[in-house]
């Protein structure tokens, strides 16, 4: 007996044994993987600060940066990855001469960096001299020469553009003054400075660091097959102690089974991971989205759901991607998922499964009752793109750690491939505006002198018009096309100024604009000047909503977009123009760009004349590109620069013999609150009684003078403020007037339709009352509307609680 016991207890402790070796083997394996997952997080930081630096230091040539700071962040992130690198290399010489070959190039990055700054620092500083010494000696001929030429050599630094720029100072010399001589010395040093900065930018482009990146990749994987391979033996050798022993031979065989599954289930994520990245490998921006769908209908049938969907949040907020078997999930559902998960109780390590009825009192569960889904799996990312994988009426056998350790995977790898996709677009994006500016600059050299011309004319053309107000007499006919004319005069002297600014490169002052107004304006004036039909309609357009614009350049906008319309239908000249209001809840890409999710005004100007040929089109924005003969090619141009100064842009389609139409896109502001009092005069009805005023400070002030103008005495009281209702109590208040203020109207009316959803509210005291009646007012505030509302307190005014 005691025999048995003791070879009980000897089973005991080889089976405890064998299952301690067991666990520290598949530590071991997790461990191997922790590290691969660094090593590969390492590369991909190294790989970005390489882009980045590339990215900053052609931002920093083209002057729009001006701190240095994050070119040396780009090194010291380069450097630091290379050093963890290192760190994680450990024996494997092959890997550390790749990393130290991957160090070695970015020390020479290193310094053609620093060569670079004590360059370009002088470059720019010369630059800025020899322009505005150009300037000073513009009504020089020699001087305009040298400009010419250096404005060539700051686009073309090859040997010819240098020689030019030569010929041209050694021309200047011949007659110099203090201004002549220090415009040949700064330019001496624009000629030795500008091709050694370009030659190091070509060198940090040119470094050949992707070979060597994917070489310490392909070294790093075949370092963890090894660790596998080590891990796999030692585990293969606790197998082989465990069969000795007859009594743990069934757990042993357990053990077995449950890591062959794990295997395969691993071999299933890579499989899917796999997948989903090359779908996704080498894709162009336009195919991308086609793309994830349909990596989205593989994790899908990875989940057993019948719906998938994945939102993104940050700097891409708005995008979602869907797929639906039946194709009846809506493209609104997703976001309202986000919402009403991001708060609930159920998440688990950034995933939650929720199965009904489980759940089910919760808001979530209550909306996925309502919309017939019986299970939901969601899966937060937070790096590199903040986003959401959902998975509805999915399998609920497949919810289990290693499936969504599968679609973590595969999530990671649509992340990255946006984020690939929106760095490539930052990077084309950088080089158009690159180019663009090159070309501005000289359009603005010339505007500068034809405006200051212009300004005279436009002068003695409002001197006129003054004088002959004076002879009209009481001629209404006359007066009124005179009128018309100061307009234009004023509209014309506004759009000199701008043309000033834009050639002294100073950026113009933006304002809310009536946009119904101004493109009325446009209009008229378009349409005295007699050069065809025109004819205007607004469509869908609120009253309320406005743009933040330059009126100026706007008009300028629409004037040339017209002009050109009128150009293209010689023999029947007629143009539409249409103005429209459009909410866009995803991102949309046109003809020439693409704008995010949000409100945006279109202004559509179309003709009915022969067409754009199709060739043309992607040039019809570029500076001195015309179709038409005696076109400048500044007209598109100049109002491509300014639709995209506010924010929007100008989509274009046209087919040959079809007629064109410009389509502008401008962001819309948000519902005005109020009415100009200029716009909507209300006569003085008070008699001084107290109204307290609740509303933002942006608007606080415009809403106390209109109260005041009504003849009532305006008490202010900040919105955010918990004791609102006491304030108009110790103020003696009559009546409280809240203006886009939800929280304060929530504490005097909690629900109902005249509660917090009204924008504008008047609580007033009934005669001989204490508790505040609502009064809900339309937004804008109209002044005439107020007026009438206030109007019983000074007829029967109210006894003070």
């Amino acid at each position: 007996m005691r025999s048995i016991a003791v070879l009980r207890a000897a089973a005991a402790v080889t089976a405890l044994a064998a299952l301690l070796l067991f666990g520290a083997a598949a530590r071991m394996r997790t461990m191997g993987d922790g590290w691969a997952v660094e090593a590969n997080r390492a590369i991909e930081r190294y790989a970005f600060a390489d882009r980045s630096l590339t990215r900053d230091m052609l931002s920093a040539r083209i002057g729009l940066l001006r701190n240095y700071d994050m070119i040396n962040q780009d090194l010291a992130s380069a450097d630091e990855s290379t050093e963890r690198l290192a760190q994680r290399a450990g024996g494997d010489v092959p890997l550390r001469r790749a990393i130290s070959r991957l160090r070695d190039h970015m020390r020479d990055a290193e310094g053609l960096a620093e060569a670079f700054k004590s360059e370009n620092a002088l470059l720019q500083n010369s630059l800025a001299r020899v322009t505005a010494l150009c300037n000073l000696l513009q009504d020089s001929p020699r001087a305009g020469t040298v400009s010419a030429r250096f404005l060539r050599l700051t686009l073309d630094t090859s040997p010819a553009a240098v020689a030019a720029a030569r010929a041209a100072l050694a021309d200047l010399a011949g007659g110099q003054g203090d201004l002549e001589a220090q415009l040949i010395a700064h330019g001496r040093l624009l000629i030795a400075l500008l091709p050694r900065v370009d030659a190091i930018l070509d060198a940090v482009r040119e470094g050949g660091r992707d070979g060597e990146i994917e070489t310490v990749r392909r070294l790093v994987v075949e370092h963890q097959r090894r660790i596998e391979a080590r891990h796999q033996r030692a585990f293969l050798g606790l197998l082989a102690a465990g069969v000795a022993a007859a009594v743990l031979w069934l757990a042993l065989l357990a053990a077995l089974r449950a890591q062959v599954r794990e295997r395969r289930r691993r071999r299933e994520n890579e499989r899917l991971s796999a997948t989903v990245a090359s779908l996704l490998l080498e894709v162009s921006s336009e195919q991308l989205e086609q793309r994830i769908e349909d990596a989205l209908q593989r994790l899908a049938a990875h989940a057993g759901a019948t719906d998938a969907y994945l939102v993104l949040d940050g700097d891409q907020a708005g995008r979602t991607y869907i797929w639906s078997s039946d194709g009846r999930l809506s493209e609104h559902w997703p976001a309202r998922v986000a919402v009403a998960a991001q708060d609930a109780p159920l998440w688990d390590d950034d995933v939650l499964h929720l199965a009904l009825p489980h759940g089910a009192d919760t808001p979530l569960g209550a909306m996925l009752l309502a919309r017939g889904t019986t299970s939901l799996l969601l899966i937060r990312a937070r790096t590199p793109v903040p986003a959401l994988l959902g998975f509805e009426r999915h399998d609920t056998d497949r919810g289990r750690s290693d499936v969504i350790a599968g679609l973590r995977m595969a999530q990671a790898a649509i992340l990255q491939a946006l984020r690939r996709d929106g760095l490539e677009r930052a990077r084309l994006q950088l080089e158009l505006r690159l180019a663009r500016a090159r070309r501005m600059e000289a359009i603005g050299a010339v505007a500068s002198g034809v405006a200051h011309n212009f300004n005279n004319i436009i002068g003695a053309i409002g001197g006129f018009s003054e004088i002959a107000e004076i002879h009209a007499g009481r001629n209404q006919v006359v007066r009124e096309d005179l009128s018309e004319i100061r307009q234009a005069v004023d509209r014309a002297r506004e759009l000199v100024d701008e043309i000033l600014a834009f050639g002294r490169g100073h950026d113009a002052e933006y304002r809310p604009l009536t946009l119904q107004a101004l493109v009325e304006e446009t209009v008229r004036l378009v349409r005295a000047a007699g050069r065809g039909t025109i004819h205007f309609v607004a469509q869908d357009w609120p009253a309320a909503r406005a743009v933040q614009g330059n009126a100026a350049q706007l008009q300028q906008v629409f004037m040339n977009i017209c002009n050109n319309a009128f150009h293209a239908t010689p023999a029947d000249p007629h143009v539409d123009v249409t103005l429209t209001f459009r909410a866009e809840c995803r991102p949309r890409t046109f003809s020439h760009a693409s704008l995010d999710a949000g409100d945006y005004a279109v202004v559509t100007i179309a003709d009915r004349g022969c067409g754009i040929a199709a060739a043309a089109q992607p040039r019809l924005f570029e500076p001195f590109f015309t179709g038409r003969q005696g076109g400048t090619g500044l007209g598109l141009s100049t109002a491509w620069e300014i639709v995209q100064a506010h924010g929007g842009t100008i989509d274009v389609r046209s087919a040959p013999g079809k007629g064109s139409s410009f389509h502008i896109w401008l962001p819309a502001m948000r519902a005005r609150l109020l009415v100009p009092v200029q716009q909507a005069a209300a006569p003085a009805s008070g008699n001084g009684e107290c109204v307290l005023v609740v509303a933002p400070e942006a608007v606080r002030e415009a809403v106390e003078d209109l109260v005041a103008q009504l003849g009532y005495e305006p008490v202010s009281v900040d919105p955010t403020r918990a004791d609102i209702g006491a304030q108009a109590d110790a103020a003696g208040a009559d009546a409280v007037l809240l203006v886009d203020a939800p929280d304060a109207a929530r504490s005097f009316v909690p629900t109902g339709p005249a509660g917090p959803q009204a924008g504008v509210l008047l609580l007033m005291r009934p005669a001989g009352g204490r508790a505040f009646a609502p009064v809900p007012l339309a937004a804008p505030l109209d002044p005439v509307a107020l007026a009438a509302a206030l109007r019983p307190l000074a007829v029967e005014p109210t006894l003070q609680s």
